[in-house]
């Protein structure tokens, strides 16, 4: 079974989005600290990460910008989706730039998400 970490602040979004992937058939972890995800990192291989831009890293601005760096360059095959209520063309560019596989705006559309999940071999 694939493996897909989810990172958000809002509890509704990593419990609603969780549930659906699982439904569709993947292993599913989800975390709402900016330390917690990069832990999970550190310890578990995962197919697909996907990640709020805003979360709660102080030391950061766009601590989900960090949170791509950090996954490319521990876990380079992963693919990393990256999702932002307050997005902008810079903000989606630097994302791309720094690795991720996947840009979306809230609210995010759940069947094009597990379509680009599909699309890598998630399900």
């Amino acid at each position: 079974m694939k493996k897909v970490l989810i990172v958000d602040d809002r509890d509704y979004m990593v419990k609603s989005m969780g549930h659906y992937i699982r439904i569709k058939g993947a292993e599913v972890t989800t975390v709402s600290r900016y330390q917690e995800a990069k832990a999970w990192i550190m310890s578990t291989s995962f197919d697909a990460v996907i990640a709020d831009i805003q979360l709660d890293n102080p030391s950061a601005r766009d601590d989900g910008l960090d949170l791509i760096s950090f996954i490319k360059w521990r876990r380079p095959l992963t693919k990393v989706f990256v999702m932002t209520g307050f997005g902008s063309d810079e903000i989606k560019q630097e994302a791309i730039r720094r690795g991720a596989y996947v840009y979306l705006e809230k609210p995010v559309d759940l069947d094009f998400l597990c379509d680009c999940l599909t699309e890598i071999g998630v399900f």
